[in-house]
């Protein structure tokens, strides 16, 4: 039988914090490409990048997506709200490793939420549920354009007039991601004594993402370093 901080651990690991670094993977890959759109334009291969972009933007978009879903009744999610619910349903049973990191963030959730005595793990667990609900109601019309573009769009092929929905911004789908990364902080740090940032706020739990950025920067130095040798030799010898 496994604990209530068993449960936590597969939810967050097999979950939660999978899906932010895939998130984390494409967001970088997507911004690399995005900042050199103009070289990649001029070497001849702008038609290439934007289709590995899109690629990419729907991709992040599934993942965020993924964060964000509701749980169904019949197949369970690992999702923020699964793992709010478990929070609350298990509130009794689990132990609160790191206060002092679930206020810190909390406050930045909810700055007027006062939190009872981490002595009394019980209310304190769910006063924690509570908060991180609060905070997915009130990014909830943020959260539906990123489901309905991956439901309408990405995941299935309706017939409908893709132009008439309402996207999600950049910026929109971001804030969804940086809101999951207070949550994974909140439970992975608090709960699990998982270290999921450094001392600046960057993520450190996968460095993999900006490792990827910089391999696809190598690519496009390549690309771009190649179609400048193409075009010396066709402008031939320079007296």
């Amino acid at each position: 039988m496994p604990t209530d901080d068993q449960g936590l651990h597969d939810l967050l690991y097999a979950g939660l914090f999978r899906d932010i670094g895939d998130a984390d993977h494409h967001y970088e890959l997507v911004r690399a490409i995005g900042r050199r759109s103009e070289e990649v334009n001029q070497s001849g291969f702008g038609s290439f990048f934007g289709m590995i972009q899109g690629t990419l933007q729907s991709a992040y978009v599934l993942a965020v997506s993924r964060i964000y879903d509701p749980p169904p009744r019949q197949y369970p999610t690992r999702s923020i709200r699964a793992v709010v619910h478990y929070l609350a349903q298990n509130a009794k049973g689990l132990r609160i490793q790191a206060p002092g990191a679930i206020v810190d963030r909390i406050r930045k959730l909810s700055p007027v939420t006062q939190m009872p005595d981490p002595l009394e793990p019980e209310r304190f667990t769910r006063q924690v549920a509570c908060v991180i609900g609060d905070a997915l109601l009130a990014r909830q019309a943020s959260v539906d354009k990123v489901r309905m573009l991956r439901d309408k769009r990405i995941a299935h092929n309706e017939a409908v007039d893709t132009a008439k929905l309402v996207k999600p911004t950049w910026n929109e789908a971001h804030e969804l991601l940086a809101l999951a990364r207070d949550v994974a902080v909140i439970v992975g740090h608090g709960y699990l004594t998982t270290i999921c940032e450094d001392g600046t706020g960057a993520w450190i739990l996968d460095s993999g993402p900006r490792g990827r950025a910089y391999e696809l920067n190598k690519v496009i130095d390549f690309v771009v370093e190649g179609h400048q040798r193409e075009v010396d030799i066709l402008r031939g010898p320079v007296d």
